[in-house]
């Protein structure tokens, strides 16, 4: 297999394919924050694996092939000969893999709830999690699947092992309905030709059946939806944000002024996380993040010291709810100049 994790030769990268985005506003975009490099990123541990369909193929055969000797049985063997996996050209000692360990990954380990949806489209009783892979049943099949995203790609593999069945498909996009209705066409077409697939899923158009879920996921959303309004003057100035400000885990966030006067802001890590800083109320700033498939608005509210000098900062995302549990809770980022 010539797939990638960390860095990876620079032939390879000229190979690889650009991610986009899409919304109303612009039509279809660039992701260039994820523009593929030859040199691995932090990120890399959720989402840098950079390999191709065919050779993601040949995982899921090796796979399907290393199942077969307990999806067809009831009894495992006590001891196989280890498959070797390697990279041909690296001199580390190869992995051993077998049946047992393979049993052991697709065994459940944590009970994941069913939803209606599931039980509508898959006629899905029960859904766990292995060892990094999800495992349900498709009707009277086990299926073992998993997706993956990152602005501008995403990632879908399904194994059914009775029909030593495996698809992969990989886009350079970010829509998870496109890569659902896709897998779900080839899937289910599939199935109903091995005779496993129940009447009611025989003749849906999986492209309708996405669409409908997102129009009604997205009614839900504006019904629920509430803008937070500010109530109350600013009592501090944008100069008085101008500054640098850093959290150990994610680094430093520099808040300055453009040419035109506009308050930006941009991480020193992530180098094209960029924004807008807009006076919002009291000592609370509105985030307007450029990239809105990289993050969405945010508040950044500001503390003082008793000299009225800012100090520190925390993050929250732009809702009027007073959230516990979000991806800034445990940031800090203290003012260091």
């Amino acid at each position: 297999m010539k797939c990638y994790a960390g860095n990876m030769p620079r032939k390879a990268v000229k190979q690889s394919a650009m991610g986009y985005a899409h919304n109303d506003t612009r039509g279809i975009y660039p992701v260039t924050r994820n523009n593929i490099s030859n040199v691995g990123l932090m990120s890399s541990a959720a989402g840098g694996m950079v390999c191709n369909t065919k050779d993601m193929l040949k995982w899921s055969q090796f796979l399907l092939k290393t199942s077969s000797s307990f999806i067809n049985k009831n009894t495992f063997p006590k001891e196989q000969e280890p498959v070797s996996i390697a990279d041909n050209e690296s001199s580390e000692q190869p992995i051993p893999f077998g049946s047992d360990t393979l049993e052991n990954m697709w065994s459940s380990h944590t009970i994941l709830g069913v939803s209606d949806l599931d039980e509508s489209w898959n006629n899905t009783l029960f859904r766990s999690y292995g060892l990094g892979w999800r495992l349900a049943n498709f009707g009277e099949l086990k299926a073992v699947s998993h997706t993956g995203t990152l602005s501008g790609y995403q990632a879908y593999i399904v194994l059914i092992p009775k029909l030593e069945l495996g698809v992969v498909i990989l886009n350079n996009g970010s829509h998870s309905a496109a890569r659902g209705s896709v897998m779900q066409t080839i899937v289910k077409t599939i199935l109903n030709k091995a005779g496993y697939l129940s009447e009611n899923l025989t003749n849906v158009n999986w492209i309708d059946e996405y669409n409908k879920y997102l129009e009604e996921r997205e009614q839900r959303y504006l019904i629920n939806l509430s803008i937070p309004e500010a109530t109350v003057e600013m009592s501090i100035s944008d100069n008085q944000v101008i500054g640098t400000y850093e959290d150990q885990w994610f680094g430093q966030l520099i808040v300055a002024k453009n040419d035109d006067g506009m308050l930006r802001i941009h991480s020193k890590r992530m180098v094209t996380l960029k924004g807008t800083l807009i006076p919002f109320q009291d000592t609370s700033y509105k985030i307007e993040w450029d990239n809105k498939n990289a993050a969405g608005d945010a508040f950044m509210h500001f503390q003082m010291n008793v000299q009225r000098q800012i100090t520190l900062a925390t993050l929250h995302p732009f809702t009027n709810k007073n959230l516990s549990r979000h991806a800034y809770r445990d940031m800090l980022f203290k003012r260091i100049d």
